[in-house]
């Protein structure tokens, strides 16, 4: 299905129980023709569903025009094909061109791809995604313990980026515009934020191969890598803002929490919580490979022994200290 407006409004599109198959906001959707476009749930996710049914990315945004979801389950993703034919990316929603705004009540969860990006996929450097509220790409169960494998212990899948793959553009996780001055802080309760996804190679929860990524506030928490891959909260490849939320009970190979490529510029500062994450090899916490600053109140502690929670340092890599330390600082 496509979506199609033609004065330049607001519009609301609302979403009464469940909706099977994919569906397109077009690049014929023009800011001449709408300001913005909301897909709200009528009832809430536990009722109002968009279902792809394994039929490929069950929404797919190619409009200038901001899409905004609310109380809306997406799910049934299997994602769209490559340009060659080959595996396929974005399972839940494919980010083409635009911005797309999950906020409360929105959930992302049970879709499966291939390639990238099992929840969401940003294709490059025209897209962008924000996340507030009581938002969550993964898996709803209130566990405190690892997604696995299973279908029924997983939120989203896929070999890199299973909770979202960033290929160049701008994610913005607990801020709901591109200024982020005032950063849109979750209900610790909510559950909210990039948890319980599995995937097969690298960045369970989040790949973030280029462009930026800024987070202020929510959990990245027990995702799961494969015992080969790297990242298993977050893959870092590009330029990455940390200013609030946690990292917690997260796994993989290498940088069970974080992992930072050579490529990658990550800052810490703020309220951050990196805890509880481990690695089969290196680097429980961090596994650091290219630059990583600290400031603030910034707190990753030590879990008792060697790849539990620990940062590990890559061939005489360092960990900067960019500003003033405050408790509950430390490593």
């Amino acid at each position: 299905a496509a979506c199609d407006v033609s004065s330049a409004d607001d519009y609301t599109i609302y979403i009464s129980r469940k909706v099977s198959g994919v569906s397109t906001v077009p690049s014929t959707i023009t800011t001449a023709k709408a300001k913005s476009i909301t897909i709200e749930g009528v009832t809430g996710n536990t009722v109002d569903i968009l279902d792809g049914e394994n039929n490929g990315s069950v929404l797919t945004v190619d409009s200038e025009v901001p899409v905004i979801i609310k109380n809306l389950k997406i799910t049934g993703g299997s994602g769209s094909d490559l340009s060659d034919g080959s595996l396929k990316n974005g399972g839940g929603i494919y980010i083409n061109k635009g911005t797309v705004k999950l906020t409360d009540g929105v959930i992302v969860t049970g879709n499966k791809v291939a390639a990238n990006g099992g929840g969401v996929y940003l294709a490059g450097s025209d897209a962008n995604l924000f996340m507030y509220g009581k938002a969550l790409i993964g898996d709803s169960a209130k566990s405190l313990t690892r997604a696995s494998a299973s279908e029924s212990n997983r939120g989203n899948q896929a070999g890199n980026g299973a909770g979202i793959y960033n290929n160049g553009g701008s994610v913005y996780i607990g801020y709901d515009s591109e200024e982020h001055e005032e950063p849109v802080y979750s209900d610790s309760t909510s559950w909210d934020g990039v948890r319980r996804n599995y995937s097969t190679s690298n960045g369970a929860g989040i790949f973030h191969s280029s462009g930026k990524l800024f987070i202020a506030s929510g959990d990245i928490s027990y995702n799961l890598g494969s015992s080969y891959g790297s990242g298993g909260g977050i893959y870092c490849g590009g330029k990455v803002s940390f200013s609030g939320g946690t990292v917690k009970g997260n796994s993989s190979k290498s940088g069970g929490g974080i992992f930072v490529k050579s490529s990658a510029e990550v800052s810490v500062s703020g309220n951050v919580i990196i805890s509880d994450n481990e690695a089969s090899e290196n680097g429980g916490a961090v596994y650091q490979n290219g630059t990583f600053n600290l400031s603030g109140s910034v707190s990753i502690p030590y879990g008792g022994s060697e790849k539990k929670n620990d940062v590990y340092l890559y061939n005489s890599k360092t960990v900067s200290i960019a500003g003033e330390l405050t408790p509950p600082a430390g490593i």
